[in-house]
Formats: C-alpha cells, sequence, structure tokens
C-alpha cells in the first residue's frame, strides 16, 4: 500500500514532535520532521505494535536536571520505547528497526574544523545506534548524517517508512524505506 492510498482511506495521522515518542497498537501514519535530531521506527508484525520516537539529544548522562521528557534523548526514547515491547513480551530480535537523521547542521566550510565538538546531528546517531544495539536490536535500514533535513513517514499496520528531503516539492516522491 502507498502514501496515497493510506490517506484516501482516512487513516489516522499523528504529528511526533520533538522530544516524543508514540507507541501503539493501531493503524496509523506518524509523521515527522528531522534536521539534527534522530527518530528510530520500531515495528513487530506478528502483534503488529509499532514505534517512533524523535530524540533532539544524544545522552541524558549530559544533563544535570531531572529528565521530564525522556524520548527528548535518544538513550532514554530507545529504554522507553523497548519497556513497552517487554510489556507485550515481544523479543527485541522481533523487532524490525529503521533509523534516520542526524544530519549536519553546520555549514561546509566549518564541518572539519568543528564536527567532534558541535555535530549534534552525529552524536545523535551515535547514540542511538548505541541504545540499539544494548538492547539488543539490528537495524534493518537507516537513513542518517548528510547534509539534508528529512521528511519520514511510517505506517503503524505495516511498517513501512517513507522519507523525502525537507527541501523537496511537493510533487517529488517519497522513498520507501522497507
Amino acid at each position: 500500500m502507498d502514501i496515497r492510498a493510506l490517506l484516501a482511506e482516512g487513516i489516522r495521522q499523528e504529528h511526533l514532535k520533538i522530544g516524543e515518542c508514540v507507541f501503539t497498537t493501531r493503524d496509523m501514519l506518524i509523521v515527522t520532521v528531522l534536521g539534527s535530531c534522530v527518530s528510530a521506527v520500531f515495528h513487530h508484525p506478528p502483534t503488529r505494535a509499532a514505534a517512533m520516537f524523535h530524540a533532539m539529544l544524544p545522552d541524558s548522562s549530559q544533563t544535570s536536571n531531572p529528565v521530564r521528557h525522556p524520548c527528548t534523548f535518544a538513550d532514554l526514547a530507545v529504554a522507553a520505547v523497548m519497556e513497552r515491547f517487554r510489556r507485550l513480551d515481544v523479543p527485541p530480535q522481533e523487532i524490525r528497526v529503521r533509523l534516520f537523521g542526524g544530519a549536519g547542521a553546520l555549514c561546509p566550510e566549518e564541518r572539519d574544523r568543528l564536527r567532534d565538538m558541535l555535530d549534534v546531528g552525529a552524536k545523535n546517531v551515535a547514540a542511538a545506534r548505541l541504545a540499539l544495539k544494548i538492547h539488543e536490536l539490528r537495524v534493518l535500514s537507516e537513513d542518517v548524517l548528510g547534509p539534508r533535513g528529512r521528511k519520514i513517514l511510517f505506517h503503524t499496520g505495516s511498517g513501512r517508512s517513507w522519507l523525502r528531503d525537507v527541501n523537496a516539492g511537493p510533487d517529488d516522491p517519497f522513498q520507501v524505506r522497507d
């Protein structure tokens, strides 16, 4: 099924904002826009359980304040999603995961000189990859890093995801990421 068919059927759409996670067993289309933020989509076909997060920062250990919104951080977002899958007794090896985002926000002439210090996008991707590995999850595909932002659509019922460059025109197609 493609995006147009889902929209024509009147599927419920949920816009995922920075620092949010969605976990559901309902059929919906989750939409988010990423720059340096990172997002992962999770799907368990037998239960139709699905999740997605939109993390702005890599690691919760970087803050001295109490964390009110765990999905702001890549490490805590993965943990929060996995807790929900654990409640359904879903083994991690059965969860299909895709990773997106982490665009570099630096101008090209400064990128090499400042990357290690300021490239939040790369740090977000590294933290998400580490958290996924810690939770014994295997990433099936990813579209990460680089100079461009992305718009992601995730169909929770099928586990299918689509992406498009944020600078694409309205008639430019989305790429399927299965």
